[in-house]
């Protein structure tokens, strides 16, 4: 039996690169098993406040410090505060707005990590 503990305390952040230009940053993140579960923060010193964010793989998110609106693809805007869940499949092309400081907990559920 295998299992990891994330302590957002004590989490180890690296720079996240833009996947569309490396030169710039989106923030940070900390893995908390790699592949299937990660810490992830952006403040206004580490990235713009709205973003777009492709969904690559399924991905369910809980908010632990400030706020994000995500625009979907239709225009709906859902607004996700401290202590939301969100589950959202693979291929949404997103934007998100977000109130800082902004932290959250992902979870990739799908196995192709």
């Amino acid at each position: 039996m295998t299992y990891d503990i994330g302590r957002l305390a004590e989490a180890e952040f690296q720079p996240f690169p833009h996947p569309a230009d490396p030169s710039k940053s989106a923030g940070e993140f900390a893995w908390i098993r790699q592949g299937k579960a990660q810490f992830w923060r952006g403040t206004q010193d580490t990235m713009p406040q709205v973003a777009p964010y492709p969904f690559a793989r399924a991905e369910i998110i809980h908010v632990i410090e400030g706020a994000v609106d995500i625009e979907m693809p239709d225009g709906e805007v859902i607004h996700l505060g401290v202590g939301d869940v969100g589950a959202f499949d693979q291929n949404i092309d997103t934007t998100w707005t977000f109130t800082f400081p902004f932290t959250k907990l992902s979870v990739f559920p799908e196995d192709d990590a």
